[in-house]
């Protein structure tokens, strides 16, 4: 037994790997494409967003020898245009005389204003108590009643006017009073002249206008220079604008 060991041993050890000649592995082969699409995946049953659809590609129309499609013009309606009031300038005529709010007509009134100023720097503010002499309070009331004077002053010398031609009489009295008013020469019934004595002396008054008719009341041209020559000048146009004739005759005034 020990020596059947023995020889077990010896031929182990001296043994020598044998060549096998196999062949090599194959790599795996995918399987089959089914050439059937796979049928869609339902989405919303799985609880998933559903896919958007997709949109088809644009036809290019542009082939060879095919005309291109013209672009097809939408039309609007068109869009009724509203009438505008016809201007104030159209069938007046010719002008004969304009004329304008007189700044001499507020001399009064700027006096009196010169005398509140002064009466409340002399007898006012000397008795003013020492907690209230401060500048708004001393300069506070002759600056408000030199602001309103010019204010007033400048926009009656710029927006109120009046005109007269050979067949209308137009009074404008700034824009706070809307548009001019027109007037007919050959329906005015009188012409009146409203002057004091300080108007006289500043050569200024006020002409009022009647009419014929009840539809206009009466106008008032308020502190026009030569108020007499004015009232002369619409009488005398009036009675041309009746009788159909035109007055080419101008009225100059002394500013």
């Amino acid at each position: 037994m020990e020596a059947a060991a023995a020889v077990d041993e010896l031929l182990n050890a001296e043994r020598i790997p044998l060549r096998t000649d196999k062949p090599a592995a194959e790599p795996p082969k995918s399987p089959p494409v089914d050439p059937k699409p796979a049928a869609p995946v339902n989405r919303v049953a799985l609880g998933q967003p559903a896919e958007s659809p997709k949109l088809a590609a644009p036809v290019n129309r542009i082939t060879p020898g095919a005309p291109a499609e013209a672009p097809k013009k939408t039309e609007k309606p068109a869009k009724e245009k509203k009438q505008k009031p016809p201007p104030v300038e159209e069938n007046l005529g010719p002008d004969i005389h304009w004329g304008g709010y007189s700044g001499r007509g507020l001399l009064p009134s700027t006096a009196t204003c010169v005398a509140l100023v002064i009466a409340w720097f002399y007898f006012a503010v000397p008795a003013l108590p020492a907690r209230w002499f401060t500048p708004e309070t001393v300069f506070g009331l002759p600056a408000a009643v030199a602001a309103f004077q010019i204010i007033r002053w400048g926009y009656r010398s710029m927006a109120m006017n009046y005109r007269v031609t050979t067949q209308k009489l137009v009074y404008h009295r700034g824009r706070l009073y809307g548009r001019p008013h027109v007037f007919d020469l050959a329906a005015i019934a009188s012409v009146n002249v409203k002057q004091s004595f300080l108007g006289r002396f500043l050569g200024v008054g006020d002409v009022q206008v009647s009419f014929d008719r009840n539809d206009h009341s009466p106008v008032t041209l308020e502190c026009v220079i030569q108020p007499r020559r004015l009232a002369s000048l619409l009488e005398q146009t009036c009675q041309c604008a009746r009788e159909g004739h035109v007055v080419a005759k101008r009225m100059v005034t002394n500013t």
